[in-house]
């Protein structure tokens, strides 16, 4: 994810991720997806979660306070035969070191998906979009902060 090159505020302020204009031909919105092929039934489900292993840092300063923060449409089957919806989590916050759930499934097999919108939701790194990045008065310092996401895929039993 990419939030742009900004000018330091005195307060307050709020970056929008771009769309992703690299891994794909071309600009598309954020999005994870899993694939359940085993076919266990109800009780031998997936779970995934994203965990934000620390806060951002630009070398050794932190960026104390900031917020990582996710909006999605609902959960999706993208097997065209697949009628089973996974549970999404339709909002959420990181919080450094700690596991949130995006994604659970029953143990139907499909190919699911978390949508982040469409590559026209990312408007630019000021105006607006489903994953932002807030940052609190008088933490940051001039550099690049970067920040890892850890995904995890658990399955039940």
């Amino acid at each position: 994810m990419d939030f742009g090159t900004h000018e330091i505020s005195a307060s307050q302020a709020t970056y929008y991720a771009s769309a992703d204009s690299k891994a794909f031909s071309k600009p598309v919105g954020a999005f994870v997806q899993m694939h359940d092929l085993r076919g266990l039934g109800t009780g031998n489900g997936t779970t995934l979660t994203v965990t934000q292993l620390a806060q951002f840092t630009n070398g050794s300063k932190g960026l104390t306070g900031a917020a990582l923060s996710f909006s999605s449409g609902p959960g999706v089957n993208a097997d065209a035969s697949g009628s089973y919806v996974p549970k999404s989590t339709a909002s959420y916050t990181l919080t450094p070191g700690t596991a949130q759930e995006v994604m659970s499934t029953d143990g139907t097999v499909g190919q699911y998906l978390t949508s982040y919108g469409k590559a026209a939701d990312y408007q630019g790194n000021e105006a607006g979009g489903p994953i932002s990045l807030s940052v609190p008065s008088g933490s940051a310092v001039a550099g690049n902060y970067t920040a890892t996401l850890q995904w995890d895929l658990t399955t039940a039993p």
